[in-house]
C-alpha cells in the first residue's frame, strides 16, 4: 500500500474514532439531559407534593422572612387554628398580630435557628384571632427560597391534649390530697403483700407512725384468718372483681382492730398492685352487739311478759273459780254448818287471793307510768312490823315453821319521816315472799339503824335464789321460774313492786340468797331531822271513836246492802244512804254531824271526787273514806280525804 492509500485508510480510522467519541459525547449528553429533564420532574412532582402537603395539612404552616419576621405564606391549617387568612397576615409579623402568649417561647424559637438553623418540639402557647390561647408544638428550619433565607414553621394543636394532661394532673393533685388526707386508711400493695404506699390515716389507726408501716408487709397486721384467705381474694382480684369484706387487724399494742375493706387492683407501668382503703368499724360492731343484745333481751322480755300474762290470767281465774263455786254451793240447802262454814272460808280465801291480784298489778301500773304518790308522815316504824308479824304469825304455825320479830335494833321512841302505807306494802311483799318460799326452818322479820340509815330485813332458810337469777330479781315481769309449781301462787310482781316503791321513797333494797340454804332481803331509808310540824300517822294514835251515824255514798245497791250489813255487826250507827254525789252534799247538810262518810269515787250526777270536795269545803274535819273499786293510793290528794283504801 502506497502513502496515498494508507493515509485515506488512517483517515478513515481516525474518523471512525473520531465518531465513536462523538458519539460517547452525545449519548453522555442525552443521558445527562434526561437525567436532567428527570430531576427536574422530580423536582417539580417534590414542589407539587410539598404544595399539596403545604396546602392540605391539617397542622398550622406559614412561611416568614428570616430578616424581618414578615410573613409570607400560611396555609389552611393555619386559618383553621390560629383564625387568621392570608389577608390578616401577609406582610406583617407575628409581633404584629400578637400571637405569641408568652414573649419566652418566641425568644426560645429565635435562638435555636440562629444556634442550629433549626428547632424541634417546641411547646408554646399562642393567642388565637378570637383571643383563646392554644397550645401549639412548634417545628421551624431556616430554608433557602430563590436565594433568600426564610422560616418554614410547622406548629401541631396540641390544646386538648395539653388540657387532658393538665386535668390529669390537677386530678393527681386532688387524689394525692384525698389520699393523704382521708380519714379512711389507704395503701397500695405489690402482690407479695409489701407496703407500696400507705396514708398517715392507716397508719394511725393501727398505732404506727408512717415511717414505721411503710417498711411492713400486710401479713405482720392479718390475722392468721386473714392471710389464708389473702391468696383467694388476690385471686379474685387479678380476674377483675372488685371486693367490699370486713377484717380483724391486729393493732401495734395487739387488741383486734375491726375493719371494713373495699380492695381492687390497679395497673402502674407494667405491675399490678393492690389499692385498698380501710374504715374502723369499731362502733359500728359496738352498735351490732348492742343490738343484739337488746334483741335478745327484748325476746326475753317477750317471752317473760307471755309468762307473766298467763300467770296473771291464772292468779285471776283460779281464785275467780273459787268464788263462783263456793257461792254456788252455799245456795243449797243440803250443806252442813261445817261444809257451809268451810265454804265461807274459802270464799274469803279466792276473794282475798284475787283482791291481791288485782292491787299488785294496779300498783305496778302506777310505778310503771311515774303515778304512784307518796304520802310522807312523821311515824314510830315498830308497828308497821307487829301487823305484818301478827298476821302471818299464824299461817307459819300452821305450815310448821318459825317466825321471829327482831327489833333489838331500835328503840320504842324512833321516829321517821317517809310514807308508812308504802313501806309497809314492802313488807308485805317481802314477808309473804319469805313464808311461801320455806318449807321447813324459819323467817325474821325486824328493823335496825345503821350509820343514819333505818333498815328493814326479812330473812328465811327457804329455797333460796340461784345467782344467775339474782341480778334480775327485781326486773319488772321476772320471776326466777315462771313455772314453778303452782303451790306457790302469786302474780310475781311482789318484789318488782317493791324496788319501785323504795326507789320512790329514796332508799335501796339488796339481796343475799344461796340456792338451797334461804335468802335475805333489805332495805335502808335515810333517816331524818324531823322539823316544823308535821301530820302524825293516825296509826300511832291510840284509841277509837264511837261512831253513832255513818253517810254511805254508793250507787251499787249490793255495795251498799254489803257495807250496811258490816256495820251494822260492828256498830250501832245509824246509817244514812245516799245513790249519788249530789244526794250525798244535801244529806250531809240535812246531818251535818255525821261521824264518817264512806264515799264511792265513781257514781252519777256528781262523782265521788267533786262531792268530797263540796263536802269539805263545808266541814274540813269530817273524815271521808273511799270504798270504791277505783280506789288507788293517793287518790285523797285529789279529793282532800285523809286515807285512800280498797274494799
Amino acid at each position: 500500500m502506497n502513502y496515498s492509500q494508507r493515509t485515506k485508510d488512517e483517515l478513515i480510522t481516525e474518523l471512525i474514532s473520531i465518531k465513536k467519541s462523538f458519539d460517547e459525547v452525545r449519548e453522555k449528553y442525552e443521558r445527562e439531559i434526561l437525567q436532567l429533564h428527570l430531576a427536574e420532574e422530580e423536582l417539580r412532582k417534590s414542589e407539587e407534593k410539598f404544595r399539596k402537603a403545604f396546602i392540605t395539612s391539617p397542622d398550622s404552616i406559614n412561611i416568614n422572612r428570616l430578616t424581618d419576621g414578615m410573613y409570607i405564606s400560611i396555609n389552611s391549617g393555619f386559618t383553621k387554628i390560629m383564625g387568621y387568612t392570608d389577608a390578616d397576615v401577609i406582610g406583617r409579623t407575628s409581633i404584629d398580630l400578637n400571637i405569641w402568649k408568652n414573649p419566652e417561647d418566641r425568644k426560645r424559637l429565635v435562638e435555636g435557628l440562629k444556634a442550629k438553623g433549626e428547632v424541634e418540639n417546641l411547646e408554646a402557647e399562642f393567642i388565637s384571632k378570637n383571643g383563646n390561647t392554644l397550645f401549639g408544638l412548634m417545628s421551624a428550619a431556616v430554608i433557602d427560597l430563590s436565594g433568600v433565607q426564610h422560616i418554614l414553621s410547622i406548629t401541631r394543636d396540641i390544646t386538648e391534649q395539653k388540657q387532658a394532661a393538665i386535668a390529669i394532673k390537677e386530678s393527681e393533685e386532688w387524689f394525692r390530697k384525698l389520699f393523704e388526707q382521708s380519714n379512711d386508711g389507704i395503701f397500695y400493695l405489690d402482690p407479695e403483700g409489701n407496703i407500696v404506699e400507705v396514708n398517715k390515716a392507716f397508719a394511725q389507726m393501727h398505732g404506727y407512725t408512717l415511717d414505721e408501716i411503710r417498711s411492713m408487709n400486710i401479713f405482720a397486721l392479718d390475722t392468721e384468718e386473714n392471710k389464708q384467705q389473702y391468696s383467694e381474694r388476690m385471686r379474685r382480684l387479678i380476674n377483675g372483681e372488685n371486693l367490699k369484706f370486713e377484717v380483724d387487724h391486729l393493732h401495734k399494742d395487739g387488741h383486734a382492730l375491726p375493719l371494713e375493706v373495699t380492695a381492687g387492683l390497679i395497673s402502674i407501668g407494667s405491675k399490678n398492685y393492690l389499692m385498698s382503703s380501710h374504715r374502723d368499724i369499731t362502733e359500728k360492731r359496738k352498735a351490732e352487739e348492742a343490738m343484739k343484745f337488746a334483741r335478745a333481751k327484748a325476746e326475753a322480755s317477750d317471752r317473760l311478759k307471755t309468762s307473766f300474762l298467763n300467770n296473771i290470767s291464772h292468779e285471776v281465774r283460779t281464785p275467780l273459780n273459787g268464788i263462783l263455786g263456793f257461792s254456788e254451793i252455799l245456795t243449797g240447802d243440803t250443806l252442813s254448818q261445817d261444809e257451809r262454814e268451810e265454804a265461807y272460808v274459802m270464799v274469803n280465801e279466792c276473794s282475798n287471793r284475787l283482791l291481791d291480784t288485782i292491787t299488785n298489778v294496779m300498783d305496778i301500773s302506777l310505778i310503771l307510768s311515774g303515778e304512784m304518790s307518796v304520802n310522807k308522815k312523821i311515824f314510830n316504824p315498830l308497828p308497821l312490823l307487829r301487823e305484818p308479824f301478827e298476821k302471818y304469825k299464824a299461817e307459819c304455825v300452821k305450815s310448821g315453821i318459825g317466825i321471829t320479830l327482831d327489833t333489838t335494833g331500835i328503840s320504842n321512841n324512833c321516829m321517821i319521816f317517809s310514807d308508812p302505807e308504802l313501806i309497809q306494802k314492802v313488807i308485805i311483799h317481802l314477808l309473804n315472799n319469805a313464808v311461801k318460799f320455806t318449807e321447813r326452818g324459819s323467817v325474821t322479820i325486824g328493823c335496825k339503824e345503821i350509820s343514819g340509815e333505818l333498815e328493814f330485813f326479812v330473812s328465811d332458810t327457804g329455797i333460796g335464789i340461784g345467782a344467775e337469777a339474782l341480778k334480775d330479781i327485781f326486773t319488772y315481769f321476772v320471776k326466777e321460774d315462771l313455772s314453778m309449781a303452782r303451790s306457790n301462787e302469786g302474780s310475781g310482781l311482789g318484789l318488782s313492786i317493791s324496788k319501785g316503791i323504795i326507789d320512790l321513797l329514796g332508799g335501796k333494797i339488796n339481796v343475799e340468797s344461796v340456792k338451797g340454804k334461804g335468802s335475805v332481803f333489805s332495805f335502808s331509808l335515810p333517816v331524818m331531822e324531823i322539823s316544823g310540824n308535821h301530820e302524825i300517822s293516825n296509826r300511832d294514835k291510840p284509841g277509837n271513836k264511837k261512831l253513832s251515824s255513818i253517810l254511805i255514798a254508793e250507787d251499787d245497791e249490793a255495795n251498799y246492802l254489803y257495807l250496811k250489813a258490816l256495820l251494822s255487826q260492828n256498830t250501832k250507827a245509824e246509817i244514812i244512804y245516799a245513790v249519788n254525789g249530789r244526794e250525798a252534799i244535801e244529806k250531809f247538810n240535812l246531818n251535818r254531824g255525821v261521824d264518817i262518810i264512806l264515799m264511792d269515787m265513781r257514781m252519777p250526777v256528781v262523782d265521788g271526787f267533786e262531792a268530797t270536795r263540796s263536802i269539805k269545803s263545808i266541814d274540813p274535819g269530817v273524815p271521808v273514806i273511799a270504798v270504791t273499786a277505783y280506789a288507788m293510793i293517793g287518790d285523797e290528794r285529789g279529793s282532800g280525804m285523809p286515807v285512800a283504801m280498797n274494799i
